[in-house]
């Protein structure tokens, strides 16, 4: 059973208009995110080979030296704002040997590589037919201009009293082959969830994201 990690790459990619450029490249502590992630992956022993999917192999001068990973060239056609996550599984696939993929965006510069190992590990276990990560909110939420996990017609409960909301982080989520070439998606029927916390789930997206990262590294809070 081959497991790869796969990070696809963009240089122009942009998830909102207000998100940093070319995130992945964003250096943090003298270090770019993506680097940090490759560094972080190569630490699960369960990872065969971790590969960068991208139109331009530029974005490996921006790895450092001995950074353990490979560069697989797509179309540039995918460099698209209408090409899904989904397009880009499916033609990663065409061309990789892979039975699980862990998907990652490097975005989270603290994510801990016991979290991805424990979501690799269930979906190999077949106990859950995919995995991903979310945090977990437990707030008054409301959705389209309703009330989302309290009712309007009792008397607004405590906040320890209501169902938390999961929201899913984005930057990892593990599945298989077959999982996708059934159902064309990375998350199937019995997902597994792992939660993780507010420090762990930081997601450099926004400049206000990257100085609050910046100012954890400094201070060396990062440590474990």
């Amino acid at each position: 059973m081959k497991i790869t990690a796969l990070i696809p790459f963009w240089f122009d990619y942009y998830p909102s208009d207000d998100a940093i450029a070319q995130r992945s490249l964003v250096n943090l502590g003298g270090r770019s995110l993506i680097s940090r992630t490759i560094e972080m992956l190569d630490r699960i022993k369960a990872i065969d080979e971790t590969v960068v999917f991208a139109s331009d192999d530029r974005v490996m001068n921006y790895l450092e030296d001995g950074v353990p990973c490979k560069f697989l060239k797509r179309d540039q056609s995918l460099d698209s704002n209408e090409t899904s996550i989904e397009d880009i599984i499916e033609n990663f696939l065409k061309d990789s040997d892979a039975d699980i993929v862990i998907l990652v965006h490097p975005k989270s510069p603290f994510l801990k590589h016991e979290t991805i190992q424990s979501c690799i590990d269930k979906v190999v276990s077949g106990e859950f037919d995919s995995a991903f990560i979310a945090h977990s909110i437990r707030k008054h939420a409301w959705f389209k201009g309703e009330r989302l996990n309290y009712s309007a017609n009792t008397d607004t409960p405590a906040l320890s009293d209501i169902e938390p909301i999961l929201i899913e982080a984005s930057s990892v989520y593990v599945f298989t082959r077959l999982l996708f070439s059934q159902h064309r998606s990375r998350i199937g029927s019995n997902p597994y969830v792992k939660e993780i916390g507010h420090f762990e789930g930081l997601e450099v997206d926004r400049l206000d994201d990257f100085e609050m990262a910046e100012l954890i590294i400094n201070a060396g809070l990062d440590k474990e």
